[in-house]
């Protein structure tokens, strides 16, 4: 068994080594001409995604093959190519859609800058010319909804009769009613804000110790998104920022008191009856003393309806599960990105 000397010296020989080798291959880049005959040309990695079984193809784009290329034939029409045989041959051609689609899913599902499979193919200002015009075509084609229409009645009523069937698949009878939406505060990590940004360091520095904004966002009885609102700074508190949402003037004005919305009890200072919260840590103390049968009852309806709210935490988990680019903090260097 090897001593800790001999661990730490090998260790740190590996590192040594791993250095080098980004160093030859930074000199390479730096070199156009070098460049041009080491990077695989954009046909090669069509072949290589192509040549992936369905597990690897799912895998690193989170997408099954027949779904990719459904998504791929809807894209397509966003973008024009003068010569689409070039585009997938030439290194200096526009990139293909099919190349771009994969490229975005890639990143979007964990990979980095120095991701071995994608290297030769994810360097050049993929967030500005790739990433961000897909995503806005995506966006275009799918045509994602989500405006909370709490003024149509109807809509109000196929989301609440959601909840109230997972109430009697639950526990058989409809016990919380009016539940249209669970929210929550989440907050997406970042990286120390770019100083040419001129921001505020500070302002994005969470409790959590970490940077990062604040993401007002609620879903249906289905963990499916109906608003999500992601521009404030992360030191910014949960009830802070939801007061500054549509999302709070709309429900607050014009949705109708017969719904309501489920939250935790950072939002407990909200009393208008359409914001529900858990009883705190402090009413139940104080019931315990006064009157344990209000206490039990209380307790009850802290674990009935606590099993509604956490649909919210089920949807953000999912989304991070889903997409690997939340995993780690995200690198941003215009507000325009964020």
């Amino acid at each position: 068994m090897k001593g800790v000397g001999n661990v730490v010296v090998d260790r740190v020989l590996r590192i040594i080594k791993i250095c080098k080798a980004v160093k030859r291959a930074s000199n390479k880049l730096k070199n156009p001409n070098v460049r041009k005959n080491v990077v695989l040309s954009r046909h090669l990695s069509l072949t290589k995604i192509r040549s992936w079984t369905e597990v690897k193809f799912y895998m690193h784009l989170g997408l099954e093959r027949k779904d990719f290329f459904y998504l791929l034939e809807r894209v397509d029409k966003k973008f024009e190519h003068k010569n689409r045989i070039m585009a997938e041959r030439a290194y200096g051609s526009e990139i293909c859609t099919e190349l771009r689609l994969a490229i975005t899913l890639r990143i979007l599902r964990g990979a980095k800058y120095l991701d071995i499979e994608w290297y030769e193919i994810s360097t050049w200002h993929v967030w500005d010319r790739t990433v961000i015009p897909m995503l806005k075509a995506i966006n275009q084609v799918l045509k994602f909804n989500l405006n909370f229409e709490c003024t149509k009645k109807d809509e109000m009523q196929k989301l609440e009769e959601q909840w109230n069937y997972v109430q009697i698949k639950k526990y058989g009878a409809i016990l919380t009613k009016g539940i249209v939406a669970a929210g929550d505060g989440w907050l997406c990590k970042t990286y120390k804000p770019y100083k040419s940004l001129n921001l505020c360091a500070a302002d994005y520095y969470n409790r959590k110790h970490t940077y990062g904004y604040i993401i007002q966002c609620f879903c249906d009885a289905w963990c499916r998104f109906v608003f999500f609102d992601c521009s404030f700074a992360g030191a910014t508190n949960d009830i802070s920022a939801y007061y500054c949402t549509a999302f709070y003037q709309v429900v607050s004005e014009l949705m109708s008191q017969e719904f309501c919305v489920a939250l935790d009890d950072a939002y407990s200072s909200i009393s208008d009856g359409k914001h529900l919260t858990p009883f705190s840590n402090g009413q139940l103390l104080a019931a315990q003393i006064a009157n344990p049968i209000l206490y039990e009852m209380m307790r009850v309806y802290n674990q009935i309806f606590c099993s509604q709210r956490i649909t919210i935490e089920r949807a953000l988990g999912q989304l991070v599960r889903k997409f690997g680019i939340f995993w780690t903090p995200i690198v941003f260097n215009s507000l325009e990105k964020i």
